[in-house]
């Protein structure tokens, strides 16, 4: 399967950028998902325990101590974030869908990682602002 940019979408900036914003997330969130992996297994050492402290005490403690557990969470946004970037490419409509609830989802979910998610959810909220442009366009509240 080739994955190529619908040519409607590069007639569309704000749509484009946020496939573009999504590709590039899904590679973050690979990485991260690799490197949960990796924790749980002991290979290397747990670098979210040591860098990031959480205002929301029980999810401090998974990270710290069992991170096995984190796995299917990360895995389960990269792939939110990979479906999304594929939609959003192809142009379709549950593209736009996946990506807007997965944004929804990480804002709602960083709400439990402050102080360190403060900075996701705002990043978030430019993305999916970005997605709602490109998706309303110059569209009326109230059709005449």
């Amino acid at each position: 399967m080739k994955l190529s940019i619908d040519p409607s979408l590069k007639r569309n900036k704000p749509l484009l950028i946020a496939a573009w914003g999504f590709i590039i997330y899904a590679i973050i969130e690979i990485t991260d998902s690799i490197a949960i992996m990796l924790i749980a297994l002991k290979i290397i050492p747990n670098i979210y325990s040591t860098s990031i402290t959480l205002a929301f005490t029980p999810i401090q403690t998974i990270v710290e101590t069992q991170p096995v557990f984190l796995i299917f969470m990360f895995i389960a946004f990269t792939g939110m974030r990979i479906t999304a970037a594929i939609g959003l490419m192809k142009n379709r409509l549950w593209g736009f869908w996946v990506a807007a609830m997965s944004l929804i989802f990480t804002i709602l979910f960083c709400l439990i990682l402050l102080p360190w998610g403060f900075i996701e959810s705002f990043l978030c909220m430019g993305l999916l602002t970005i997605l709602i442009i490109g998706k309303m366009g110059s569209k009326s509240l109230i059709s005449k």
